[in-house]
């Protein structure tokens, strides 16, 4: 016998509002991973950073993660309200981490970024890579391996994620695309 997933339950049985029908990420593992006295000061030599751009182009994130004690910690680094002005910050604040490793997505609006990106040898994620780098986050998260501060602004985009099926597998849709 088949059963509804929680989220389905919740809002076809019991009428409840849920945040995410088919979210991308195990929000109540998300939840749990909470750690706001952690924090990534004492692994500077090891971590590895993700740009991203909003849709619209109205804001502009840098996380970054590094493993520690068999989990991966994610912390947002700076966030920016313009592309402009993390084009502006991004060489020299990238200069001062000096990150094990830089990401972006250049199939999405981190585009915008392209030139700069890869003026600072920033890997592009593409094709299988995105796949691999979408579920492999949330199976991190859904396994207990990650811990995060509960930064508002990460909680708002693991919260918004949604799956976009690619072939056998999928990769993250922001919420109302995909």
């Amino acid at each position: 016998m088949n059963t509804d997933p929680p989220a389905v339950f919740r809002t076809e049985v019991l009428c409840q509002r849920v945040d995410a029908l088919d979210s991308a990420v195990d929000l109540n593992a998300w939840q749990t991973s909470k750690d706001p006295a952690g924090t990534l000061d004492g692994l500077r030599d090891r971590v590895a950073v993700c740009v991203d751009v909003a849709p619209d182009g109205a804001h502009v994130s840098l996380v970054a993660a590094a493993e520690t004690d068999g989990h991966i910690r994610l912390e947002v680094v700076e966030a920016w309200d313009s592309t402009d002005a993390a084009r502006r910050e991004l060489p020299e604040l990238l200069e001062r981490i000096k990150p094990r490793a830089a990401a972006w997505y250049p199939s999405g609006p981190a585009a915008a970024l392209g030139p700069l990106l890869r003026s600072l040898g920033a890997i592009e994620l593409t094709g299988q890579k995105v796949t691999e780098a979408c579920q492999g986050l949330a199976d991190l998260v859904a396994t207990g391996r990650i811990v995060h501060p509960g930064d508002p602004l990460l909680d708002q985009h693991i919260g918004g994620a949604s799956k976009y099926y690619v072939g056998d597998g999928w990769r993250f849709a922001r919420r109302g695309a995909g």
